[in-house]
């Protein structure tokens, strides 16, 4: 994404300048010297593909291991599902409230504090006082909600209903297989 970023910018930099021929020297000599610096991780990159196993990984089993969107509130509020407190049971994404057949990764690997500063910071000196629609950063600030759209978009499309509520857990582990939950019912029977 970022580089669809960097190209958008060089582009309405040619289109707006009055003389873009004079730019064709430092934009071809940058485009040159990235394709240089780019090869070797990507020959390499190439190299381990070729002696991967990755590829006879079905995706499904491997978005398994990804972070779920509702995970990301996580990210203002702390221990919002109340993963580190011992008195309060589990109740966020990969937890038995959830899909059982997802428990692919530990309640504490989709915890994303970074504190409600940060959050206040962008509220209060980018939107309030719009500095995020000032003209020189305007473009990132764009850019980001595009990023967060497509985010949102393709995280909608394999994101699942809680199916439990909290009080129907069972005691039974977090980490059990799911072959172990194969004699229960939906909650929708």
């Amino acid at each position: 994404m970022a580089g669809y970023i960097l190209v958008a910018l060089a582009i309405t930099r040619v289109l707006r300048d009055p003389a873009p021929r004079r730019l064709l020297l430092p934009i071809g000599s940058a485009i040159v010297v990235a394709l240089l610096v780019a090869f070797v991780p990507v020959f390499l990159t190439y190299l381990f593909v070729e002696a991967s196993n990755r590829p006879a990984i079905a995706f499904y089993e491997a978005v398994r291991g990804s972070l779920h969107p509702a995970s990301l509130l996580t990210a203002v509020i702390g221990d919002l599902y109340g993963a580190l407190d011992p008195a309060v049971e589990y109740w966020g994404p990969y937890s038995l409230a959830w899909n059982p057949a997802n428990l692919a990764l530990s309640q504490n690997m989709s915890q994303l504090y970074v504190g409600i500063i940060p959050v206040l910071l962008l509220l209060t000196t980018g939107i309030v006082r719009g500095i995020a629609w000032a003209k020189e950063i305007r473009i990132y600030t764009l850019a980001l909600l595009a990023m967060q759209a497509s985010c949102a978009a393709s995280s909608a499309a394999r994101a699942e209903p809680v199916s439990r509520k909290p009080s129907q857990i069972s005691d039974r582990s977090a980490s059990a297989s799911p072959d172990a939950w194969s004699d229960r019912r939906p909650c929708s029977q």
